[in-house]
């Protein structure tokens, strides 16, 4: 965790909660499911089991370079690249803070 982050900062908070319900969505379906699959499996479980606001399909970048530009325009601190095709989940995800 960066040090600038503290562990109770609201987005640490929201993305514990999607990383949770990222892996508990892993562990169940593994990683040959179709992206809109997991979409929808993650939609639904982070707005009615974790009570979070999901938006779906917004237009948001792949690749580092793209989620770091996109952080910034949005002035947001933590963006999350989750790759549900890994193996090991936790493998495929990238955690950037600006």
């Amino acid at each position: 965790m960066p040090k600038d982050m503290h562990p109770n900062d609201p987005a640490n908070l929201t993305a514990e909660k999607i990383l949770d319900s990222a892996f508990k969505i892993h562990r169940t379906y593994g990683p040959g499911l179709l992206e809109s699959a997991y979409e929808h499996l993650l939609v639904y479980e982070l707005s009615k089991n974790q009570g979070l606001k999901v938006e779906s399909q917004k237009t948001l970048p792949i690749h580092e370079a793209q989620l770091l530009t996109y952080l910034k325009l949005s002035e947001t601190r933590l963006g999350l690249l989750l790759n549900f095709k890994s193996q090991l989940l936790k493998q495929g995800i990238k955690r950037l803070v600006l």
